[in-house]
């Protein structure tokens, strides 16, 4: 199907159309520079979210797993964010640039192409004008020579006239037929041409144009289609990569151990203490009860202390101290003992 045969006499809806064409192409290319400036500020957005929420020092790191797993999962959208930087850049150099350059080539061959069909048509209008000039002299030659033949034929029927008189207007009828006929043969000559010229132009040269254009159009069609190929095999590629840091965020999420979480709460806030025993009913009415009860109130449970050497009781020195600090100063444990003995005999004594 070629445009020259079948639109022969459309060469303006033609320009018209290859230029819609041109400007369809710079629209796609500004929606690849628009994609590209999306996937860019995507890329930056993830990048600044993973560094928003990364522990800033090493000593901020958490033991427990979560935690970690979702540091590791912050790493790989890092990574993702690295992919579609890789995207951009490919999108610039593979696509962009390309459709720049086509856009150009396009905009000059367009330009020569509709030069060369204002050449042809313009020679093909100085043809037209040499025709009808010649045409032109060919009538007013063909005039005259019907003047002049009516004027010879008036001067050879008019009986006044002298036989001079009637042979000029004789000669001068010959001269107009000679220079009719000459103006004739030019005329034809000058249609003949013509008619090959237009026979070129309308079976050869314009369409050859048209093809020119034809093939212009095709080839940003053909461009076009390549690029939306190529921009799909582009994100395509990247697609592996990404796809493996999604497999490495769903395994650091298997690493994630609830039971080892709460272990390592309990390893971290663990404060050796135990509960306190219960408490014992105190009868006031009674006195033994009574001296059990203050006797008992006066236990109290040690908490368990844990150090590097294990587990060890608290200390029990301070109600000997309180005892020693009775009787003044520092006391042995035998003076202790006897002190203690005599202390309790005499109070039995005196309730007795």
């Amino acid at each position: 199907m070629n445009w020259g045969t079948e639109l022969w006499d459309q060469f303006d809806k033609v320009t018209d159309h290859t230029q819609k064409g041109i400007e369809f192409c710079e629209r796609y290319t500004h929606f690849i520079k628009d994609r590209a400036k999306i996937e860019a500020d995507y890329a930056n957005a993830l990048r600044r979210l993973t560094k928003s929420y990364l522990p800033k020092k090493k000593e901020e790191e958490s033991p427990f797993t979560v935690v970690k797993s979702f540091n590791d999962s912050l790493k790989e959208v890092a990574d993702i964010a690295g992919q579609h930087e890789l995207l951009v850049e490919q999108l610039k150099q593979k696509i962009l640039d390309e459709m720049a350059k086509l856009m150009t080539e396009l905009k000059i061959e367009r330009k020569k192409h509709i030069e060369e069909s204002k050449r042809l048509e313009n020679q093909l209008q100085a043809q037209l004008r040499t025709l009808e000039q010649a045409k032109r002299r060919y009538e007013r030659a063909f005039q005259e020579q019907v003047r002049a033949e009516e004027t010879f034929r008036n001067a050879d029927a008019n009986l006044n006239l002298s036989r001079a008189e009637v042979e000029k207007t004789k000669n001068m009828m010959h001269q107009k037929a000679q220079a009719c006929s000459e103006c004739k043969s030019s005329y034809a000559l000058v249609l003949e041409q013509t008619n090959n010229h237009q026979r070129d132009y309308y079976n050869k040269l314009l369409p050859q144009v048209f093809q020119s254009m034809q093939e212009l159009d095709e080839k940003r069609i053909i461009k076009i289609r390549e690029s939306i190929k190529q921009m799909s095999d582009v994100e395509r590629g990247i697609q592996p990569i990404i796809n493996t840091c999604l497999d490495l965020i769903s395994q650091s999420s298997e690493k994630v151990d609830h039971g080892e979480d709460s272990r390592r709460v309990i390893d971290r806030f663990k404060s050796g203490f135990v509960p306190p025993d219960d408490i014992a009913f105190e009868d006031l009415g009674n006195e033994d009860t009574k001296s059990i009860g203050s006797s008992n109130s006066s236990k109290t449970r040690e908490p368990t202390i844990k150090s590097s050497s294990g587990t060890t009781k608290g200390p029990k020195k301070k109600e000997k101290g309180r005892l020693a600090g009775i009787f003044g100063g520092r006391v042995s444990n035998g003076l202790f003992l006897c002190t203690y003995i005599t202390l309790a005999i005499y109070l039995h004594l005196l309730v007795h």
